[in-house]
């Protein structure tokens, strides 16, 4: 398993993200004001091929 580790999201990842699981959507705005104010945030992509 390949696996990535970046330090970083954008708002329009965090937007898919909590989309793609059904949770509340909130704004653009919002999300760039809560990860702009965030101590510390962690992305994992697996890398896998098929």
């Amino acid at each position: 398993m390949n696996i990535e580790l970046d330090y970083n999201i954008t708002s329009d990842e965090f937007l898919e993200m909590i989309e793609s699981v059904g949770w509340k959507t909130y704004s653009k705005e919002q999300i760039e004001k809560a990860l702009k104010n965030s101590m510390y945030m962690v992305k994992l992509l697996s890398m896998d091929k098929k």
